[in-house]
């Protein structure tokens, strides 16, 4: 069986990705996305689970670089409806939390209920899973935390306020990291970083293979190069299959305007559940 490695722990919303994907599998926790991607690159973990964009706040920068950083594949992925609740020790009324804590990501997404209870001291923390779990253990009556349902039942917490996230379709997109490339003939996604030139159509030339080939561009993210002072890295996501000659012939194709190229996988997309 495979030992998966995630960020934060048990009740986390990576926590509840794995179980989504694979259920219930050895897996170790850790505090940062990093040492998930080095967990994997050791041989510690086969597998790795990391957010990496969601549907109200965009894509999770820090992963995407370490996507650059690291030479690991996307072999799958999965996408986690994400319902956040503010939770406490005791069914105490909203008038008395005066102290909440969650993951900067958990208060990005559900920015209208603070507006709506400004006296609310908000306090980022590594997790969400995490921020539930300190409010258990110091047990203030005070404390709160937006975390998701599986994380209050982890920690015998008591939901004070339901889905406080501002939007009802609030999901989050995790891959599936590996040292080892994952051939699948039902995939249908490829993902690929490229660098092009610093000149007016470069980036254009390099696109143009998609509507050649008849091929759906799925996203475009592009991260700044270090010491480059205002050149990107494009990190691109399509369909397509590594076995469809179509596929090829738009990889060799960007091949060619790429001045740096990494496939970073081909898998199959991860459906809204």
């Amino acid at each position: 069986m495979a030992k998966i490695a995630l960020q934060g722990i048990e009740g986390s919303y990576s926590y509840e990705a794995m179980l989504q994907l694979y259920g219930p599998k050895p897996y170790t926790c850790y505090d940062t996305f990093e040492e998930v991607f080095e967990s994997v690159i050791t041989g510690q973990s086969q597998l790795g689970i990391l957010p990496i964009e969601n549907s109200s706040t965009g894509s999770i920068s820090a992963v995407y670089d370490l996507l650059n950083q690291y030479d690991l594949q996307i072999v799958a992925e999965t996408t986690l409806r994400i319902k956040h609740n503010l939770m406490a020790t005791e069914p105490v009324q909203l008038s008395e939390i005066d102290v909440v804590y969650s993951h900067q990501q958990g208060f990005d997404q559900c920015q209208t209920f603070f507006k709506k209870y400004g006296d609310m001291h908000r306090i980022p923390f590594k997790n969400t899973a995490l921020s539930a779990q300190k409010v258990a253990q110091e047990k203030k009556r005070n404390q709160a935390a937006v975390a998701s349902t599986l994380a209050a039942k982890q920690f015998g917490l008591h939901i004070i306020e339901e889905n406080i996230n501002d939007q009802v379709n609030n999901f989050t997109r995790f891959i599936i990291v590996s040292k080892e490339t994952v051939l699948n003939s039902k995939a249908n996604k490829v993902s690929f970083q490229s660098v092009v030139s610093h000149t007016p159509g470069s980036l254009y030339k390099m696109l143009s293979c998609f509507e050649t080939e008849h091929i759906n561009l799925l996203k475009i993210e592009s991260r700044p190069i270090r010491n480059k002072t205002w050149e990107y890295t494009f990190y691109i996501d399509f369909e397509g299959n590594l076995e469809n000659e179509a596929t090829l012939r738009v990889l060799d194709h960007i091949k060619h305007y790429s001045n740096a190229f990494k496939l970073l996988g081909n898998y199959k997309m991860g459906e809204p559940v």
